[in-house]
């Protein structure tokens, strides 16, 4: 029976080998997106301001903003001989508002 045992464990291990899905070569492809932006924003005063006041909601208009964010989205692919098996994507987000007052002395 302890031969019989020993012998289960490298049989499987034989079929593994054997099998289509441990002969496949995997292939990882990596790609990663985002970007990144920074912005102050300050009156003549040197007083923190809201928005240029380009339009009259424009607070959120890219480039227009006192806020710093970097956003990245990384991408894993994993593809067989036989098309892809998996597709891992995730969105990375940091954001740090900006609270700045300038002394200006004249």
């Amino acid at each position: 029976m302890i031969r019989l045992n020993h012998s289960i464990p490298l049989s499987l291990l034989a079929l593994a080998v054997m099998s289509d899905c441990a002969i496949a070569d995997p292939k990882y492809d990596f790609m990663l997106h985002g970007y990144i932006r920074s912005g102050i924003l300050a009156n003549a005063d040197g007083n923190r301001a809201d928005s240029v006041g380009l339009m009259p909601d424009g607070k959120w208009r890219l480039g227009n903003e006192e806020d710093t964010k970097i956003e990245l989205i990384p991408t894993v692919t994993l593809t067989s001989d036989s098309g892809v098996v998996a597709k891992v994507q995730a969105n990375i987000t940091h954001s740090v508002e900006m609270h700045l007052r300038l002394e200006l002395s004249g």
